[in-house]
């Protein structure tokens, strides 16, 4: 049955159905959430920049869309050369939080500078979406609104994850009014206490303070944009607060409100935070969320099995560390294993342009290796905790 089941998805009948199915969800998310943003866009910036939003909605699946992944897992070679790229603007960070590996670290820190960061984008003449976020506080790179303002004179779809300590006064005014499109702040407590235990550094007050201030500029000038999203990563500490943390986000009154509640990415130092969520209680938040009208994404919660690797179709979103080191993607980072990940390199795009790297023999290798059900696991992949290896590793006996 088993085989079966296995022939069936290799057919592509099954991506076909999937990729329809994908493309009816996102229709039916745009115009269930974003009506008002999508108003916005058509009037701001007319038809063609509402095309350039929807696209990059459709197709990358980091702003839940990814609508032809399921035919790039089954035929790799028709992933089109990247126009979504991730990146690290800096690994300095003046943070201790508690579960991240940059605490961890006995790493130099260092910043990208804007021409370095240039050289990158220059690589992608057809960049359509960049995630610049990496293991530091981006706005500590004294370059990063430089780089904002790079990618928005593209007209690239901004998207990128901050405490929220740095956003305030000029920095917010300047954000709306370039038209970022989406800011993710990391926010794992619902009070003081749980907040600043996990979040070793930050304030609550200010936090929150400052969300609430930048929601009332946005109302202001008028603009839905950015949309504040919120990651909420469950463990130990504060799995109990969950529809707490749903009442507080709901609180802040913004009208587009998207929260992921994302399992613990572990590795040695913080394992024993890892937290079940039980059945029970997922029931309670899905039924919270509905009330108070929150789009709620489950992210590799510890609750749900992983899906085999071979679903993966991550390696289409290339990610760039700080020193031009090229990952696959950025699932491999928070392993608190950064000499694996520079010692199982794709290249580097300071060294040599990315074309020359994504159509080498090394590349294509590699993504003709990861959607498969049997063969050995391409190294970098050897980190992964978003996709369950042990299938791949039993099936090779």
């Amino acid at each position: 049955m088993e085989n079966i089941k296995k022939v069936f998805y290799r057919s592509g009948i099954l991506a076909v159905l999937r990729v329809i199915y994908h493309f009816f969800r996102v229709t039916n998310l745009m115009f269930s959430h974003y009506g008002a943003v999508l108003h916005f866009i058509l009037k701001k910036r007319g038809i063609i920049g509402l095309f350039r939003y929807l696209r990059v909605r459709y197709l990358v699946k980091e702003v839940e869309g990814g609508i032809f992944d399921p035919l790039y897992r089954i035929y790799p070679n028709l992933a089109p050369y990247p126009r979504w790229i991730e990146l690290e603007p800096t690994t300095i960070c003046d943070k201790k939080c508690t579960i991240c590996e940059h605490t961890y670290w006995k790493e130099k820190p260092q910043s990208m500078p804007f021409e370095k960061f240039k050289q990158i984008i220059d690589n992608f003449p057809k960049l359509i979406w960049c995630g610049p976020t990496g293991q530091g506080s981006s706005f500590l790179n004294k370059d990063f609104l430089k780089m904002i303002r790079h990618l928005k004179s593209k007209n690239v779809f901004v998207d990128f994850v901050d405490t929220f300590e740095s956003i305030e006064g000029d920095i917010a005014n300047e954000l709306i009014e370039l038209g970022v499109e989406r800011i993710w702040t990391s926010f794992d407590g619902a009070n003081k206490e749980t907040y600043e235990k996990v979040k070793v550094g930050c304030s609550f007050e200010k936090v929150v303070k400052n969300i609430k201030e930048f929601i009332r500029l946005k109302e202001q000038k008028g603009s839905p944009l950015p949309e504040i999203c919120f990651s909420y990563v469950i463990t130990k500490l504060n799995v109990d607060q969950i529809i707490s943390f749903l009442e507080l986000v709901h609180s802040f009154s913004d009208k587009h409100c998207h929260v992921e509640l994302r399992g613990l990415m572990e590795f040695d130092n913080i394992k024993d935070l890892i937290a079940e969520v039980p059945k029970d209680l997922m029931q309670k938040v899905e039924k919270k969320a509905k009330d108070l009208n929150l789009f709620i994404e489950w992210v590799h919660p510890s609750h749900v099995s992983r899906p085999p690797i071979a679903n993966c179709s991550a390696w289409t979103v290339p990610y760039f560390l700080v020193d031009g080191t090229v990952q696959p993607c950025c699932s491999v980072l928070q392993a608190c294993e950064r000499n694996f990940v520079r010692d199982h390199k794709l290249g580097n795009i300071f060294e040599k342009p990315f074309k020359g790297i994504w159509y080498s023999e090394k590349y294509k290798k590699f993504r003709n290796r990861v959607p498969r059900f049997y063969g050995d696991i391409p190294e970098p992949c050897n980190l992964c905790r978003t996709f369950d290896l042990c299938l791949r590793e039993r099936g090779n006996g």
